[in-house]
């Protein structure tokens, strides 16, 4: 999503074909395959830390339930443009608020 959100952009400017999705390096087996194959890594790992986090029940299961969903929403590159963004939206506020609760219990214990 950064390069999609930042990078491809700049490179927009200078060539616009590149952002036609139909041409170029978007329809090549290979880049279809590698984007493919991480974003299902991706998601079978958080699925795995996921299933473990709630088994230990470490955080608030709300959050760990919105980590495991949000990451094959915006990991697996065939889902549409709306699910890879609300994805990407879930993503962020499950870690925010893990990263809030971790710190929380760091500072219970310190004290």
């Amino acid at each position: 999503m950064f390069f999609e959100s930042f990078i491809l952009i700049g490179i927009a400017i200078q060539s616009p074909e590149i952002i036609d999705l139909n041409a170029g390096f978007y329809q090549e087996n290979i880049f279809k395959m590698a984007s493919l194959s991480g974003g299902l890594l991706l998601s079978a790992g958080a699925l795995i830390l996921g299933v473990s986090l709630i088994k230990r029940n470490i955080f608030k299961r709300w959050k760990v339930v919105t980590f495991m969903l949000a990451c094959p929403m915006f990991g697996i590159v065939i889902m549409p443009g709306n699910v890879r963004l609300l994805g990407v939206l879930l993503y962020s506020i499950s870690l925010i608020a893990i990263g809030v609760e971790m710190n929380k219990k760091t500072d219970a214990n310190n004290t």
